[in-house]
């Protein structure tokens, strides 16, 4: 019998730039998973020196893309997930971002965003980044949701700062529904649980999210999770059962 998990194994390893786990799911609710995949595809080659950067938090979110994955198929709703590194284009960037294309890492280059030309720049925007895009854009025609939620993960050290915050809510300008999200989780989970932490929505760093919904004319929440918690694959499932929960609470 062929697992959930070994399907998706055997997903990642197709040459799309976008993965859509569950693209029937029928409830009113849009997934999406920016940085679900720490794949490179062809023609693109790693540089020696980059390495360092592959399976770790730089190059994807670890454990998002799984449990994005595992969200769909309990909540029977679609789910976007990018099937490419982070490093190559960053789908939760604006394209005059200039993080869309991370030079710098833990202090060190990022030698595959090295004198980026502007032809190689409309290469990566046009065949992976709008792709992803166009993607969710069609998940939020099909089903007319009445939220978007975007999961991620964050490393517990980060240049040197340690986090104590285990599950961020992030939003921008949705207080009222990120504090019963919040106060869900933390009652589920007994995990120290923040709003607008380790990162704030308010300050743009919830772009895909905040994109898509503000086309649907409905709320946008990212999830971010302490990553060292949800590659753990006992506390991925606990973390899916509460956010499940959380959202048929809250009536979507």
């Amino acid at each position: 019998m062929t697992t959930d998990g070994e399907r998706v194994q055997a997903v990642t390893q197709s040459d799309l730039p976008v993965l859509r786990p569950n693209a029937q799911g029928r409830r009113a609710l849009v997934l999406t998973c920016e940085h679900a995949s720490n794949r490179l595809p062809a023609p693109w080659r790693w540089p020696e020196s980059d390495h360092r950067l592959i399976d770790d938090h730089w190059a994807y979110d670890p454990g998002a893309g799984d449990l994005t994955h595992d969200l769909a198929l309990r909540l029977d709703a679609p789910a976007v997930l990018a099937n490419f590194t982070r490093l190559l284009v960053d789908p939760n960037r604006a394209t005059d971002d200039h993080d869309l294309f991370r030079t710098v890492a833990d202090g060190k280059p990022v030698r595959i965003n090295e004198a980026i030309s502007e032809a190689e720049r409309a290469a990566r925007i046009t065949g992976y980044w709008e792709p992803f895009h166009e993607a969710v854009d069609a998940a939020v025609q099909a089903v007319r949701p009445r939220l978007l939620v975007s999961i991620h993960s964050y490393t517990r050290k980060y240049e040197g700062q340690l986090r104590a915050v285990e599950i961020g809510v992030l939003h921008r300008g949705q207080l009222p529904l990120a504090t019963a999200f919040r106060d869900h989780l933390a009652h589920s989970t007994g995990r120290d649980v923040r709003i607008n932490e380790p990162w704030s929505g308010e300050l743009g760093l919830i772009y895909s999210a905040e994109r898509h919904a503000t086309t649907a004319g409905c709320p946008a929440m990212e999830f971010e999770f302490r990553n060292d918690l949800l590659r753990d694959p006992a506390l991925r499932r606990e973390f899916t059962t509460a956010l499940v929960s959380a959202i048929d609470a809250l009536g979507f």
